[in-house]
């Protein structure tokens, strides 16, 4: 199956897993936004004092349209926001016996105690959907992850929510 998006690509073959789970997504900016138009977003956030893909900094980039968040998904599958592949000194604070380690082999009860630089906490994606609906805020959902599995788990989540209108998959 594939979306009317992906067949008015050109990608003959592919499956589009929006498709599967009855999302609507909008592939690339020329449809999303139009020929030659451009909007501002915040990469992963807002991030002037607050952390990397926080709840604050999506709070912080309340009038901004769009806010593009990382998404990883842990061996629980837990659907969390963090950029790197593994915890280091830069992107955490006080785990100085997990640094090295790989975010998804993380259990829930490690990822409640680590906290980022300026003191939050790691999100879970369902809480930015949530946060983003609140703002009026769009979000860019960056899937570090080529599994079909952890994808399908992503849409299903925002499905869930009632997201469909407020996210971009890329």
């Amino acid at each position: 199956m594939m979306c009317r998006v992906c067949r008015s690509l050109g990608r003959q073959g592919l499956v589009c897993l929006a498709a599967l789970v009855h999302l609507t997504i909008i592939a690339g900016p020329q449809i999303a936004l139009g020929e030659g138009r451009c909007l501002p977003s915040a990469h992963r956030g807002e991030r002037g004092p607050a952390f990397d893909n926080s709840l604050e900094a999506i709070r912080a980039a309340k009038g901004l349209p769009y806010v593009e968040i990382d998404v990883r998904i842990t061996f629980e599958n837990e659907l969390i926001l963090f950029h790197d592949r593994r915890l280091s000194a830069t992107n955490t604070v006080g785990v100085s016996q997990g640094i090295g380690r790989r975010i998804e082999s993380l259990s829930r009860s490690e990822l409640t105690s680590i906290r980022f630089p300026d003191g939050s906490k790691i999100a879970k994606l369902r809480s930015a959907l949530y946060e983003a609906e609140k703002l009026g805020l769009t979000l860019m959902l960056d899937v570090k992850s080529t599994s079909q599995r952890d994808f399908r788990r992503v849409m299903e989540e925002v499905v869930q929510a009632n997201a469909e209108s407020r996210v971009i998959v890329q």
